[in-house]
């Protein structure tokens, strides 16, 4: 049985970083690739190999590799409704420098400013727990920095672009990686 745990760990895992991989050039639109997204790339390559290694080598009891897939799934989930949401936004790679090109504020950016980078986070806090491994405790901080800092980039480009008024309004009214709690009752 755990071989077929182990399998269906790792399957949907290398869906999901498919899927990932695929909004680079599918999705995504900047004239060329910031240092910062190779940064991250490499940190995704790395951390898969970690993680693929981990999931066939540590012995994961059944609620971790449970939990771990229902994280992956409802980063999966997050994924494709920011994918939907955003298909004729022209975002641009993480830690493209330009200003932005649209503000979108519906579907999961209605709840978060940055479903994207939430997905992922939920997508590699899921494998990591899927593997119950000490080592791959070191994953999700490691692309909690990347991706905040990420973020915190798209909110200056945002703050010194055309919509900057209008990004101000939506910052105080939707949550950074967390939905607020009290967004209707401003």
């Amino acid at each position: 049985m755990p071989v077929i745990v182990d399998a269906i760990v790792t399957l949907t895992s290398l869906l999901i970083v498919a899927a990932y991989i695929w909004s680079v050039r599918g999705h995504f639109s900047s004239p060329k690739t910031p240092r910062g997204a190779w940064l991250i790339a490499a940190a995704v390559a790395g951390s898969a190999s970690l993680l693929i290694a981990l999931t066939w080598t540590a012995e994961a009891p059944p609620f971790a590799s449970v939990l771990g897939i229902l994280c992956e799934a409802a980063s999966g989930f997050l994924f494709h409704a920011a994918v939907r949401t955003s298909k004729k936004a022209a975002l641009r790679f993480a830690f493209d420098p330009e200003h932005p090109a649209s503000l979108l504020a519906t579907g999961p950016y209605h709840y978060v400013r940055h479903p994207f980078y939430v997905s992922y986070l939920l997508f590699w806090t899921g494998w990591s727990i899927a593997t119950w491994a000490l080592p791959a405790l070191i994953v999700p901080p490691v692309f909690l920095g990347l991706y905040w800092q990420a973020a915190g980039m798209e909110e200056r480009n945002f703050a010194a672009s055309p919509f900057a008024r209008e990004y101000a309004s939506y910052r105080d009214r939707v949550g950074f990686f967390f939905p607020r709690i009290d967004r209707d009752n401003r």
